[in-house]
């Protein structure tokens, strides 16, 4: 929207959390991963500053998919690589796994219950996932 001054102002900034729905509604997954994602993309926030929104989206969406179903993947499930999580994004797939290494990195502070008792992981990833995922 122009101002009086000719000064532009524009919409806030997208975020990964922004537009991990769009992605994940491309890829054909639940809502129960679009939700973890954008708890994921949430969290990471500040750790990733400076990163492109779909590369993080991305990440995040590939760190969900793995939580909700492992390496390999559960029986009936469509199986999501980071490479069609990249053609669904538009992100490279190497930077989204560089993405997903750090996130990795620090994925316990990601699900740690803040002071509201809200975060953790849900009730539907099984026990040990979280330790269980690959770093790569």
């Amino acid at each position: 929207m122009l101002q009086s001054m000719g000064e532009y102002k524009g919409a806030a900034p997208t975020s990964a959390a922004d537009i991990i729905p769009r992605f994940v509604s491309n890829l054909r997954l639940p809502n129960e991963l679009e939700k973890l994602a954008v708890q994921i993309a949430v969290a990471s926030a500040s750790d990733l500053q400076g990163r492109v929104y779909t590369s993080v989206a991305g990440a995040a969406i590939y760190m969900a998919y793995l939580l909700c179903y492992g390496l390999p993947v559960t029986q009936g499930v469509p199986p999501r690589t980071a490479k069609d999580i990249s053609e669904a994004t538009g992100a490279a797939e190497a930077t989204i796994r560089q993405v997903y290494r750090e996130m990795h990195g620090f994925r316990h502070r990601l699900f740690a219950p803040g002071a509201d008792g809200k975060g953790g992981l849900p009730d539907f990833i099984p026990p040990g996932r979280l330790d269980a995922i690959p770093d790569h």
